[in-house]
């Protein structure tokens, strides 16, 4: 079965660059949709008031048109659950908050307005994104200090020393350029009388009064902790290593970035996490959002997460090679290296493998008169690396591991009687014929990757060498006797196991010991030269 188009023409693109991570080692994507559901999920769960803003109050001085006097209106809006969206600026991870208003009072002495469910919403633009470190409470719940916020264009670096969370969050006190919406969503008129709920909802007190009304709000998020320190959380990482001693991906380092289509219609916007497992650092740091966007709105032109899928995983061919098939094949004796493609992971392999096949000699004689010696030389050769493919098949774009393998020598013979006879050499090529094995994933989320190597596979040409005229004149031959083209060397028969990666040990790189994304295990990994998986994420984080 090929893959759905929408996916093929991901897989496709992917297979243009040589990497699609920007030199990190792993690249989490989590989509606007599915972040609206965390935070729905942290607005319903939360007990605390510390993860989501679900009331604010406020208060302005107005003065009375007829009197001249003043007076106060104390404002109560209550909030219901936000929706994110991320603001493409290139340079910068930006985002807004839509907040439903579900009701509330508007009062003064001696007026009190009802505030109808849904009819303004409160719109918080230009929220700047920070990481900072969180400890867990005795509720499960993850809080950190914005105090000790990493800006977006510096890379959250976990202690060597010691287990903790690193979050992605709004960070309200950075905002310093927040503006605030407050917009009316009911019907556009309503006339005197009008039993419209939405008219019914409208209040004036919050109609005349916008503009104070959205300073004053504005005010509370960048100044008093009740609002600034609400930990509206999108993302987390952590470097918890599991019990008993289970492999496992362990992060040390991440960034994020944001990526906005240019066509934002269906909800495309993506919060990607950059994260850092081996020891190299090579991840890009300065304009990371910028260099982000610019793959795929300009290189690639096609979003990192599916249509139907709210998380896409790509894990760098450099962290496949280092963490699962080179400790694979050492475990087996064989060395490896890693070339350098664009939309395949091509490893060269050193099996140590010989060929030693001792020189052969065969006489016969007729009434111990007349002798006849059959000779080939002894054939002693290391062979050349074996090449392994991991990559789409063109035909159905799924993955596979090919593996090609080829290597040649020459051997010199002679078939003399009482010492007169024609003598030759022969050039034999061996080839692998190319063999394919699928890569799959199994429902229990590993990963297996096997090639072998089969006798009957091996292909052989022989072909006698050219002779120089003197040679000729001295009995040499340009012909290849039946008795030495049916000569066939041992040629090696090898399994080959590169090893195993449970990708719950990569959902594992956001919460410790806990499964988090529900991979689709039908349409496995895909590897257009890097790994890539798609899935959803699951209901709670908490």
């Amino acid at each position: 079965m090929s893959l759905p188009d929408d996916i093929s023409n991901i897989v496709t693109q992917m297979k243009t660059q040589a990497s699609t991570t920007l030199g990190w080692d792993v690249v989490v994507n989590y989509n606007e949709a599915e972040l609206n559901k965390l935070l729905t999920i942290a607005y319903n769960e939360d007990s605390t008031g510390r993860r989501s803003i679900k009331k604010i109050d406020c208060a302005l001085t107005a003065t009375d048109d007829k009197t001249g006097e003043d007076y106060t209106i104390n404002y109560t809006f209550n909030l219901g659950s936000p929706l994110i969206k991320f603001i493409p600026t290139y340079i910068k991870p930006v985002c807004s908050l839509a907040i439903p208003i579900l009701g509330g009072t508007a009062k003064s002495d001696n007026i009190s307005q009802i505030i109808g469910e849904r009819i303004y919403t409160l719109t918080l633009n230009n929220l700047e994104l920070a990481t900072a470190k969180g400890e867990v409470s005795s509720s499960e719940e993850t809080l950190f200090s914005e105090e000790d916020a990493t800006p977006y264009h510096e890379p959250f670096v976990f202690s060597e020393n010691s287990e903790g969370r690193g979050a992605v969050f709004i960070n309200f006190e950075a905002s310093k350029d927040l503006a605030i919406e407050l917009t009316f969503t009911g019907p556009v008129k309503c006339p005197k009388g009008s039993q419209d709920p939405g008219c019914k909802g409208r209040a004036s007190f919050v109609d005349n009064h916008l503009g104070d009304l959205k300073d004053s709000i504005r005010n509370k998020f960048l100044s008093e902790p009740e609002y600034k320190n609400v930990q509206y959380e999108l993302a987390r990482a952590n470097n918890s290593k599991p019990a008993g001693g289970a492999f496992q991906l362990v992060p040390k380092s991440f960034m994020f970035a944001t990526y906005t289509p240019d066509n934002d219609s269906d909800g495309g916007t993506v919060l990607s996490l950059f994260i850092r497992t081996g020891d190299t650092d090579g991840g890009q740091k300065p304009h990371l959002n910028s260099a982000w966007d610019t793959l795929w709105s300009t290189t690639l032109k096609c979003l990192p997460i599916p249509p139907g899928k709210t998380v896409s995983i790509i894990l760098s061919k450099n962290t496949i090679f280092n963490s699962m098939i080179e400790p694979g094949l050492k475990k087996q004796g064989y060395s490896s290296r890693l070339e350098d493609t664009k939309g395949s992971i091509q490893i060269q392999v050193n099996t140590g493998k010989k060929i030693n096949e001792p020189e052969n000699i065969v006489s016969s004689g007729s009434l111990g008169t007349i002798l006849t010696e059959c000779r080939n030389t002894a054939i002693n050769i290391v062979l050349p690396d074996l090449q392994l493919v991991l990559e789409q098949k063109p035909s159905n774009n799924k993955p596979y591991c090919s593996g090609s393998w080829a290597y040649k020598y020459s051997f010199s013979w002679y078939m003399k009687t009482q010492g007169i006879g024609p003598e030759g050499t022969v050039n034999v090529e061996n080839t692998l014929a190319e063999d394919s094995f699928p890569i799959e994933l199994d429902n229990n989320y590993t990963l297996k990757m096997t090639f072998q190597v089969r006798r009957e596979k091996w292909e052989v040409k022989t072909t006698a060498a050219d002779k120089t005229f003197w040679e000729k004149w001295n009995g040499g031959v340009e012909i290849t006797p039946s008795w030495v083209s049916s000569m066939n060397a041992n040629h090696p028969k090898m399994d080959i196991d590169m090893g195993s990666l449970n990708f719950f040990v990569t959902t594992n790189l956001l919460l410790p010991s806990r499964e988090v994304i529900d991979i689709d295990t039908s349409l496995g990994v895909q590897v257009p030269g890097d790994f890539y998986i798609v899935g959803n994420v699951k209901k709670s984080l908490k």
